[in-house]
């Protein structure tokens, strides 16, 4: 996990990049998703930025997660993309991700690439 912090004028970005390598690795905690130091000790205006593989598939169903998940989710949900939205919906944090719809050469690539 790492933590890099952008100072922009009156703004600041925090970015925790994660890496879970393999499907099988399961999140345990929240402070797998970030450390919760970052959430507690960020003021409410500055952005924080989670990104990495955390190998959670947040599928493409939105029902209950509207305020979440974007229309461009894609497949299946996974145990890991359960526990994301969780995460984000008690933070009130969105899924940057699935907010646009990914050009066709990437979709068929994640296709390819699912376990």
């Amino acid at each position: 996990m790492m933590l890099f912090e952008l100072h922009e004028s009156n703004e600041v970005t925090k970015i925790n990049n994660n890496l879970f390598p393999t499907p099988k690795i399961k999140l345990q905690t929240d402070s797998e998703i970030i450390n919760p130091l970052i959430l507690d000790t960020t003021p409410k205006n500055d952005l924080i930025v989670i990104a990495g593989d955390l190998n959670a598939h947040v599928g493409s169903e939105r029902l209950g997660w509207e305020a979440t998940l974007g229309c461009f989710g894609h497949g299946e949900i996974n145990d890991n993309g359960l526990r994301l939205l969780s995460f984000a919906v008690a933070n009130n944090m969105v899924i940057g991700n699935s907010i646009f719809q990914h050009p066709l050469k990437h979709r068929r690539h994640l296709e390819k690439s699912e376990w």
